[in-house]
């Protein structure tokens, strides 16, 4: 067969997601097509080998003694994508199952039960359309590659004044221990899709001033923000395998003494509001920090203790840039992540 004259152009590449009907199972009612600003990473079935210690004596490897160990497979996707205010729903629903619109990450959070086959709304399935490769002769047609089982392991959203035209900027990672599949549903319209474009994302100078502040909302803790970023990541682990071909988890648990890890910084003009707030930096009391009001036209929280803090000089004025762990031992909210129309 002669070299294929096929070139797969990134700028080409598509990108669905939706919830499956059981975990890990490759139905869906629903997908979302999403406004992806840097190609989604594109990963084949490939996992590490195992070698066993050489017989004394020999000085070379044997393809005997090393195997591709499937029973531990995890694969990991990740994208870029403009935010608005439909897709932050649908990454907060994906992440903490939570996207009514205010978006709440509670203190008390605890994960669904990741079982494979289980029906449940728990795990995602991801298209990249024009991720896969083309056969020259046949009947099967892998343009697309697709991943069942995902599990959102990160969000991030970031938003300045200066950066993608002042829109919010969402960068997401998943995780799954199912094999990745080829086909060509979503690139043919075999599958419902529905294109949330992001170009509704807010504008970052559309924050509030009266409810944009550090500690307490008032007059001397209000604070002028340029950017600020707020991210909640977990660790997740496979559990077992489920057969001998594809070596499909039995599903997931949470990584053992691991939490959310949640924290929100954010750049500010350093003036004389900073005498209210530098007491935060040291005192190891709870601390809020959040930009917007109730959600019009966008509100960003969230609780916790601040972890780190330095002076930014790399402007023509001096800023503050302070970060925030988020934390808390009760029901109240840990953190907020509010965009509107």
């Amino acid at each position: 067969m002669a070299v294929s004259t096929v070139v797969k152009s990134t700028q080409a590449l598509k990108l669905a997601i939706g919830t499956s009907t059981t975990t890990g199972g490759s139905s869906c009612s629903q997908y979302y097509q999403l406004p992806i600003l840097t190609p989604p990473t594109v990963v084949d079935l490939h996992v590490p080998t195992v070698s066993s210690p050489p017989v004394l004596g020999t000085y070379t490897e044997s393809s005997n003694h090393t195997v591709h160990d499937r029973t531990g497979q995890m694969f990991e996707i990740s994208f870029s994508v403009l935010c608005n205010p439909n897709v932050l729903d649908l990454l907060c629903l994906y992440a903490y199952e939570d996207g009514d619109g205010t978006n709440i990450l509670v203190g008390n959070y605890s994960p669904p039960n990741w079982i494979n086959g289980a029906t449940a709304t728990d795990t995602q399935i991801i298209y990249i359309g024009g991720g896969g490769y083309e056969i020259q002769s046949g009947t099967t047609d892998n343009q697309d590659v697709y991943y069942v089982g995902c599990v959102c392991t990160s969000v991030e959203i970031t938003h300045a004044i200066d950066s993608e035209g002042g829109k919010p900027v969402a960068n997401v990672t998943f995780q799954t221990g199912y094999s990745p599949a080829y086909g060509d549903n979503f690139s043919d319209g075999a599958i419902t899709v529905s294109n949330l474009a992001g170009t509704t994302g807010t504008d970052f100078d559309s924050w509030v001033f009266g409810d944009t502040y550090i500690d307490t909302d008032d007059e001397s803790h209000r604070i002028h923000p340029y950017s600020y970023s707020i991210s909640f990541a977990r660790t997740i682990e496979r559990v077992g395998w489920v057969d001998t071909t594809d070596f499909s988890p039995n599903g997931y648990v949470w990584s053992s003494g691991t939490s959310w890890d949640v924290s929100m910084n954010c750049v500010y003009k350093r003036d004389s509001q900073f005498d209210s707030i530098k007491a935060n930096l040291v005192d190891s009391g709870v601390t809020n920090m959040r930009i917007g009001d109730n959600g019009t036209p966008f509100r960003v929280a969230i609780v916790g203790v601040v972890s780190d803090h330095s002076v930014d000089t790399g402007s023509a004025e001096l800023r503050n840039s302070t970060t925030i762990k988020g934390m808390n031992d009760t029901e109240a909210v840990t953190g907020i992540l509010s965009l509107e129309m």
